[in-house]
């Protein structure tokens, strides 16, 4: 997984888990979270060939 892209999202919130899929509320992209950092409000999330879509800039994103 070496060359999987990652993506960084600014969360405001911590309602969300390792390993969870998100959606994009605009585009229905969706992504796996990587990582959750806390300290940042970010969450970094990795798309594989699997998901669809792509996220717009000040997308909302959906967790589950």
């Amino acid at each position: 997984m070496a060359n999987t892209p990652v993506l960084e999202v600014i969360i405001p919130s911590t309602d969300f888990t390792v390993g969870e899929t998100v959606t994009g509320g605009t585009t229905g992209a969706t992504s796996t979270i990587l990582r959750i950092e806390e300290d940042r409000n970010r969450l970094v999330v990795k798309r594989l060939p699997t998901d669809t879509g792509g996220y717009q800039n000040g997308e909302s994103i959906i967790g589950g």
